[in-house]
């Protein structure tokens, strides 16, 4: 399921054309898939999964601060529920980013694959459009506690890997 919103500025435009802002796929509309639509959002209703997110992803932040705070290239973690990201520098205290060329996130999101833990893949160019490196982090609204201690172990393990390949 999903929604398109636009500026007022975007519709002034198409009000000057043809007044049609199509949007639309060869899905849309599918009764079954609207019907699954309608059924996640009301398991999602009725198992409060939004609070839960906001509590789970409390605890997940502390565990990944706790974890990974102390590592010379995470320079911040932060998130809002269970959407956290980490980001990585070279100089912790400056916050000086590494050069891109050096894909931070690309060798964190490797050894977690291979690992059998499943990140995104980060965001380059978090500092200036090209230098920057920031992982992203949200796991399911379903995570437990001991998938959250799986996941800052083999993160923590990424990363001292990409520090001892620096050294």
């Amino acid at each position: 399921m999903g929604a398109v919103i636009v500026h007022k500025n975007v519709v002034n435009a198409f009000e000057k054309g043809t007044r049609n802002l199509m949007h639309s796929f060869t899905y849309a509309g599918n009764p079954i898939a609207c019907a699954g639509a309608s059924a996640v959002l009301k398991y999602i209703v009725d198992k409060d999964l939004i609070s839960r997110s906001e509590k789970t992803g409390k605890i997940f932040l502390e565990k990944l601060k706790d974890g990974l705070g102390d590592l010379e290239i995470v320079s911040d973690i932060r998130g809002i529920g269970l959407l956290i990201g980490i980001e990585f520098s070279k100089d912790k205290e400056r916050g000086e980013p590494f050069e891109s060329d050096f894909n931070v996130c690309g060798k964190v999101t490797k050894y977690c694959f291979e690992h059998n833990l499943i990140v995104a893949s980060g965001i380059s160019g978090t500092v200036d459009g090209i230098k920057g490196d920031a992982l992203q982090l949200s796991p399911p609204f379903v995570i437990e506690e001991e998938d959250m201690d799986f996941a800052v172990a083999t993160l923590r393990d990424a990363i001292l890997d990409v520090i001892n390949s620096i050294k």
